[in-house]
């Protein structure tokens, strides 16, 4: 039965076959945690042994992994968005992700990332001749307070010469 007001479909709460078409197509729109998938699945109407045997069957068969998602999603935060390490975690913490997780695998994952390069290019997009308001933008980033005076100091260094 569609539900057309929400856009949700209500399924009988046992049928194992729509529990695994519904996992497949959330699947297809974009990753998710094992978290969220869950939620989404209890949103839909499946009783928990159906929710948990669609996210076991997408976990066994490759379509589910948290881990690598969380590599994926730090390393964009990192890379794309120059987000500091306390802000990644904190994101990652967000999108369902368990604090033990995230605590456990960042510093692997982050460990090649030079953090210090990166919040060197963001101070000089922040800095407009202000540095507490640079060093208030650039902490809403995630990045230390080291990592902030090393930065403004290689800013000062580079425009002084």
């Amino acid at each position: 039965m569609n539900n057309r007001r929400n856009g949700t479909r209500k399924f009988r709460p046992d049928d194992k076959d729509a529990a695994l078409r519904c996992t497949e197509n959330i699947l297809t729109y974009s990753d998710n945690t094992e978290k969220k998938l869950i939620e989404k699945l209890n949103s839909r109407g499946f009783d928990e042994e159906t929710v948990n045997y669609a996210v076991n069957y997408m976990k066994e068969h490759g379509f589910l992994d948290d881990c690598r998602y969380m590599a994926r999603c730090a390393e964009y935060l990192a890379d794309v968005r120059y987000y500091g390490r306390r802000r990644i975690a904190s994101e990652l913490i967000i999108k369902g992700f368990s604090p033990e997780s995230v605590r456990e695998n960042l510093p692997l994952l982050l460990e090649n990332v030079d953090f210090l390069s990166h919040c060197t290019e963001m101070y000089k997009k922040v800095y407009k001749g202000d540095y507490q308001k640079a060093a208030a933008s650039l902490m809403r980033y995630g990045y230390s307070w080291e990592e902030i005076k090393e930065s403004a100091a290689r800013y000062s260094a580079d425009h002084k010469e």
